[in-house]
């Protein structure tokens, strides 16, 4: 079972995601809602994979994603991008990022971003 560590300032958008992830068999070990938080649950969790929203209040997923893959490389990490924020992308690729998926979050999107980041099937 796949374990996942859900970032997004958000409450519901966290447990909109939780839910999603939990549908497709995910085990979701953690959740956090800023920088400090989710480093130090990455740190602490070791998950297969960490969801980021890419604008997060204060901060950003761009720079989770530079702290938790300078340490942690090969880290898994699947960006959550608002519809319109797509030129980000190529910054959150540089920082680590392994792929995004869209809001609204759709099931099978999802299935497919984490498929091809893990190499598992789920």
């Amino acid at each position: 079972m796949l374990k996942v560590l859900v970032v997004d300032d958000s409450f519901f958008l966290r447990a909109a995601l939780r839910l999603q992830l939990k549908a497709l068999g995910c085990d979701v070990i953690g959740e956090a809602s800023n920088l400090e938080e989710a480093v130090e649950r990455y740190r602490t969790l070791r998950p297969d994979l960490v969801t980021l929203d890419v604008v997060l209040d204060p901060g950003s997923g761009i720079q989770i994603a530079k702290k938790i893959s300078a340490e942690h490389p090969g880290a898994k990490i699947l960006m959550v991008s608002a519809v319109g924020q797509e030129a980000i992308m190529d910054e959150a690729r540089a920082a680590g990022a392994s792929g995004y998926v869209m809001k609204p979050v759709e099931i099978p999107e999802l299935k497919k971003a984490i498929e091809e980041i893990t190499g598992e099937a789920l």
